[in-house]
């Protein structure tokens, strides 16, 4: 009998809000660059503005059906054969990614779903950074109906900080969350395939 995954989510044409180019941030240039918090309490939050704040509450929602349909795919091969690959199930994003990475690889059994499960892998990285964007990026102030600016202060390996300046706009935000819940059941369709087969052998 198959151990069914249920939590589905409908699903969407994924859209990455458009983004400027990033530019290197350097100390001598932090008093001409205006992070404008308080044009966040300032704004006015009656519709459409209200429903652009609305769309990132559900965004932040949506993520969870990608968490839940990684979970659940690990949950499927760990016990199977994942345990020789790692003897931890992985909890973090990136060591989750990596772990189901290696073992479609490297399970004879995985075999079949590997350019399934590589596909739906690389969709969850870019997923992952259209979300980091909106949840760590701060608002700097709205520039047209339901069309905001946002900068995003990133880290790079030299432990240079690089400001990354970039758009959202209400639709543009809903399409990324519609395509959070698409990747969802994907990732759910395949564990319960996985879960089928591994504990048919």
């Amino acid at each position: 009998m198959a151990f069914f995954f249920t939590i589905r989510c409908c699903g969407g044409d994924f859209t990455t809000a458009p983004a400027a180019r990033s530019k290197r941030a350097h100390a001598s240039e932090w008093n001409s660059i205006s992070f404008e918090g308080s044009g966040l309490a300032m704004a006015n939050h009656t519709t459409p503005n209200q429903e652009f704040f609305a769309a990132i509450g559900w965004h932040t929602t949506s993520w969870a059906f990608i968490e839940n349909g990684l979970e659940f795919l690990v949950i499927a091969i760990h016990d199977a054969g994942g345990n020789q690959i790692d003897t931890e199930a992985p909890w973090s994003l990136e060591r989750k990614i990596k772990y189901l990475r290696r073992c479609f690889r490297q399970i004879a059994a995985l075999a079949p779903y590997h350019l399934v499960a590589s596909t739906l892998l690389d969709q969850v990285k870019i997923a992952s950074e259209s979300r980091h964007d909106i949840i760590h990026g701060t608002f700097q102030h709205f520039i047209g109906s339901g069309e905001a600016k946002m900068t995003r202060l990133l880290r790079t390996k030299t432990a240079d900080r690089i400001i990354k300046p970039f758009t959202l706009t209400t639709a543009g935000i809903y399409e990324n969350a519609s395509r959070f819940g698409q990747i969802g059941n994907e990732l759910l369709t395949l564990a319960n395939q996985v879960w089928d087969d591994l504990k048919a052998d």
